[in-house]
């Protein structure tokens, strides 16, 4: 994002030179004077005038009495501007920003090397925190593909560590269990558990071992504690999938409530909806049963939160799985959070995931999106973006959902905005093209708003999004 700078004068200038001026203009006047007193009364007011510059000068500029400055110098600390020129109040005049160079920013598309299973995949996100708590990771292989969408919240760290680590770590815990059973194939049970046994993992070293690294050093140090402990402090949500190209499967990973669908055309032109995840939230009343059986004598989930979280799994949040003795140590010793109240018998999250398997068909498309997505659009206007992205057409082609609980519709931000959805096709990048839509569509200007609103009010208007197209051969 641009922002426009401007360097303003020196306000140390400004009392002295005023203070001078005004010196001058008495010392003219008291030539002419007629009235007693008047002689004694303009050295007064000029001496209080000087005093009054010199109190300024060292108010906005304070410096060494035994370092005088020269006006050379005063200039020259002008041309980095400080932190109030930054914050200058022109920031808050209307800017011409082309609201077509923020939506395509970040947006990135790929065409793998043949072999893959994968025609195409595009990326894109945009940010309403500072910086964004969203990420994404991909890695293309030729007889696994991985694509990771990351819905950060309370901090960016967590996401940005799995962008590093998860795919790798998901990665070479399927290579061991292949190896094990080589030279046959392990079952799709075996795994759908290898699978979910390594983002458990993941999370204990992210909560558990960052931890136990804390505690050993030796002399403790609050700065060293702040860096390790950071991704468990954050969390995040994960949604990862993997494409076995021999055996033609998507598995769909899901800790937390990123969104994945499949969208599949038919001969008629119509496209299926395939919902391949489900949202793991205090709305899921399966996951509210699982929750509060686990806690006996508590109610973890009111009013479809779990303490307070929107999220049911996800990695990191580690004040909700810590043992209380651990959060006292921290709080005593590291800089550690306020030991909630409502946080009895902790672990209440999971980084655990559900995974789906389905098999891909001859041109599916997979749309994988953190939940920014979801609060603007329904699974079926998201399927229906992506066909109008492909017959490059504004309108929608018909859709044919699935039934069943799926996750919230809450479809909340359009009515906030108090704007109709108005669907536009204009962007080469499929991803981009979901974005545009679900913060506008084709009302520039209530785009360009969305988009340039500063954090943290920005927060009540639109989430971060991060979304993935991925088109199969």
């Amino acid at each position: 994002m641009l922002r426009t700078q401007r360097t303003s004068i020196h306000r140390s200038l400004v009392p002295r030179t005023f203070a001078r001026q005004f010196q001058h203009r008495i010392r003219a006047n008291s030539t002419t004077a007629s009235r007693p007193g008047r002689r004694v009364l303009l050295p007064v007011a000029a001496c209080i005038l000087g005093v009054t510059g010199i109190y300024s000068y060292l108010h906005f500029n304070p410096v060494s009495a035994e370092a005088p400055q020269s006006n050379d110098v005063l200039l020259k600390s002008t041309s980095t501007p400080s932190l109030r020129a930054r914050k200058s109040i022109d920031t808050f005049q209307p800017r011409q920003i082309d609201v077509d160079v923020l939506l395509r920013e970040h947006e990135q598309s790929h065409t793998p090397p043949p072999g893959s299973g994968v025609l195409r995949y595009d990326t894109c996100q945009t940010a309403s925190n500072q910086p964004t708590e969203d990420d994404h990771a991909e890695e293309i292989g030729s007889k696994w593909s991985f694509f990771a969408s990351l819905d950060g919240h309370s901090g960016w760290e967590t996401s940005a560590y799995l962008r590093e680590t998860l795919i790798p770590f998901v990665k070479r815990r399927l290579e061991y269990i292949h190896n094990v059973y080589a030279p046959e194939v392990p079952s799709a049970d075996i795994i759908d558990a290898v699978i979910k046994y390594a983002f458990v993992e993941l999370d204990d070293i992210i909560c558990k071992e960052s931890v136990e690294e804390v505690f050993k050093m030796d002399p403790p140090s609050r700065t060293a504690a702040t860096a390790i402990l950071a991704p468990a402090w954050s969390g995040s949500c994960a949604l990862l999938c993997m494409y076995d190209k021999e055996s033609r499967v998507l598995r769909t990973a899901v800790t937390g409530d990123s969104r994945a669908l499949l969208a599949r055309k038919r001969p008629d032109g119509s496209f299926d909806v395939h919902v391949l995840s489900i949202d793991q939230d205090g709305e899921n009343p399966l996951e509210e049963a699982r929750i509060n059986a686990e806690h006996p004598g508590e109610t973890p989930v009111q009013k479809q939160r779990v303490l307070g979280m929107g999220i049911s799994r996800a990695f990191g949040d580690a004040p909700y799985k810590w043992s209380l003795d651990i959060q006292k140590k921290l709080f005593e010793g590291y800089l550690g959070n306020f030991l909630r109240g409502t946080v009895k018998t902790p672990p209440y999250l999971t980084a655990e995931p559900e995974i789906i398997r389905t098999k891909i068909e001859p041109g599916d498309v997979l749309i994988m999106a953190t939940d920014g997505i979801s609060e603007c659009l329904t699974n079926e206007e998201v399927v229906g973006l992506v066909g109008s992205w492909m017959n490059k057409t504004d309108e929608l082609p018909s859709v044919h959902p699935e039934g069943g609980f799926v996750g919230k519709w809450d479809n909340t931000r359009y009515p906030l905005w108090h704007e109709k959805k108005r669907f536009v096709t204009v962007d080469e990048n499929a991803a981009t093209h979901i974005i545009r839509n679900a913060a506008g569509g084709s009302c520039r200007d209530l785009t360009t708003a969305l988009l340039t609103v500063r954090p943290p009010r920005s927060r009540s208007f639109i989430d971060d999004i991060q979304v993935t197209v991925v088109f199969f051969e």
